[in-house]
């Protein structure tokens, strides 16, 4: 397939490209005389809460007009590419503790924690309707199995369709687009039509409609519109306004650069959540030639490798990385020096040796992500081409690695001068304190797994510079159980929902696979009522 392709957003050169952002969102309040396309129900987003959405107000007698700003080769969103994990619950009581405790107090409404719990329970029957199951369950299935209300949590991996068992990206999502196909006499999908902004009544704030593709396309939509068009992961100014550290690289789509919330901006909204990501461990890697990162789903197989701050120094146990959600396992990576005024682990840099550069792939295959599910990309067995690419500096010695990570501007202060000594004398202690905790058989400075642990001794030495991953955010315009925007002033935006990542509930701790489970339960619910509104005329 092909790639996705622009310049890099401004303030952010050779880092990340924001492929496919858009002009500012507007919203209108002159009604267009006429239209050129009419549904009952506008949806715009073609991931899993879009499509959920699509078919719950096509089952309720809507028709419907789904727009989605990429190619059809690029459809889905995050969804599509995701790992396709999910989870239920066996207890609605401890699943409303499990919710509370999750939420950390940025959800405390009783009404909305219910209607979450429910919602995650009434998920596995509606994919059995539509045709599907779960693929298996998951042991040891709490993320924070310390939380109350933790052991009724019961994780699911993959989907069975017609009975056969279907693991990895996009299955889930793929059973949802199959259902909408099913429905193709109520259910219209366009691509590259990316909504532009909002028709709203000055005096109503009823909201009539969508405009498309830059003003060229006026669509009408007589019950409602509902936003289903993800968050901000490739919009670097809202990062740099909303979130406590940047750059953070998305793992999934370059479509999600916050237009939806910026619609429901300009349309009053409240927002909520604009803190929240799931992600921000050391986890992508930046190359020129690709517009969107290299997320690393490993490090090297021998386990002998460690994470370095600018300074050269080791601030974190490594092998949290890789497995787990939300701020709470990212916070040594996001810190802020305030002495010194920087990010001093953003970038992080990953020190291995060439016993771990012969041990296996930095990247193997992986479908979990943009790059792997869209790149073609087939990375060497010992990482040898990358290296000749200049993707992993390569030193014959300590010093000479670390006068190759000196040179690296993104490795300044902000004064623009180089933070590591690029003597090697730094980074050559650090390397050797871990290899006496190696010996030792313990971390005792971190406490990093003994099983994890192996020397960094043989000579050339490496180093990937790594910007914290992001699989989405999660804030965007407040919404009730309804899935109804509600605005700044309390009340609801009559006419305009939103659904899945798109002002996610979740905050400040996230579950695995909560996500999805919100695609599908925010997506029935806003299909069903939207299609239940009267029309505006």
């Amino acid at each position: 397939m092909p790639r996705v392709t622009a310049a890099a957003p401004a303030g952010e050169p050779a880092k990340a490209a924001a492929p496919v952002a858009i002009a500012d969102p507007v919203v209108s309040t002159t009604v267009p005389s006429s239209w050129d396309r009419t549904a009952d129900v506008v949806v715009l987003g073609t991931g899993l809460s879009g499509l959920a959405t699509a078919i719950s107000a096509a089952d309720a007698g809507a028709s419907v007009l789904v727009l989605e700003k990429m190619d059809q080769a690029h459809e889905g969103g995050n969804s599509r590419v995701s790992a396709n994990i999910w989870w239920g619950m066996n207890d609605a009581i401890l699943g409303v503790d499990y919710i509370l405790a999750l939420e950390k107090g940025s959800i405390t409404d009783p009404d909305i924690v219910q209607y979450i719990a429910q919602g995650i329970q009434a998920n596995l029957p509606y994919i059995k309707s539509l045709g599907g199951d779960y693929g298996i369950a998951l042991p040891s299935s709490a993320e924070w199995p310390v939380y109350p209300g933790a052991s009724t949590v019961v994780a699911y991996y993959g989907v069975k369709v017609n009975g056969t068992p279907q693991f990895g990206g996009g299955h889930l999502w793929q059973l949802y687009r199959d259902n909408v196909t099913k429905r193709a006499s109520s259910i219209t999908v366009l691509y590259n039509t990316p909504a532009t902004g909002l028709f709203q009544n000055p005096s109503t704030k009823e909201v009539y409609g969508v405009q498309a593709n830059g003003g060229t396309l006026n669509i009408k939509a007589n019950k409602a519109v509902v936003l289903a068009c993800g968050g901000f992961e490739y919009n670097f100014d809202m990062q740099h306004q909303y979130l406590p550290a940047w750059p953070i690289h998305g793992f999934g789509t370059p479509g999600n650069t916050g237009d939806g919330i910026k619609m429901a901006q300009q349309a009053g909204a409240d927002l909520w959540h604009m803190n929240v990501i799931n992600g921000g461990t050391p986890q992508n890697m930046i190359v020129p030639e690709f517009s969107y990162p290299i997320t690393m789903p490993t490090m090297p197989a021998n386990n002998g490798y460690i994470f370095v701050d600018k300074h050269g120094n080791r601030y974190v146990n490594e092998s949290i990385g890789f497995g787990r959600h939300g701020w709470e396992v990212c916070e040594y990576t996001l810190f802020f020096n305030g002495t010194e005024g920087d990010f001093l682990r953003i970038p992080t840099w990953a020190i291995f040796d060439d016993t771990a550069r012969r041990a296996g792939p930095l990247a193997p295959a992986s479908a979990f992500t943009w790059f792997g599910w869209y790149s073609g990309y087939t990375w060497s067995k010992d990482n040898s081409a990358e290296i000749a690419q200049g993707w992993i500096l390569q030193g014959k010695d300590i010093p000479t690695l670390a006068a190759l990570i000196a040179a690296d501007p993104d490795n300044n202060n902000p004064a623009g001068q180089p933070t590591i000594d690029a003597t090697g004398a730094g980074l050559q202690a650090t390397i050797t304190r871990w290899n006496g905790l190696v010996t030792a058989g313990a971390d005792t400075d971190f406490g990093r797994p003994k099983a994890t642990m192996a020397a960094i001794t043989t000579a050339p030495f490496y180093a990937v510079k790594l910007w914290p991953g992001n699989v989405n955010t999660q804030g965007g315009p407040r919404r009730n159980t309804s899935q109804q925007v509600v605005g700044v002033n309390g009340n609801v935006i009559p006419r305009l929902y939103a659904v899945g990542e798109c002002g996610s509930f979740w905050g400040w701790t996230y579950q695995g696979g909560g996500n999805l489970n919100e695609c599908m339960f925010s997506g029935r619910t806003a299909g069903t009522n939207a299609a239940a509104e009267t029309p505006w005329s």
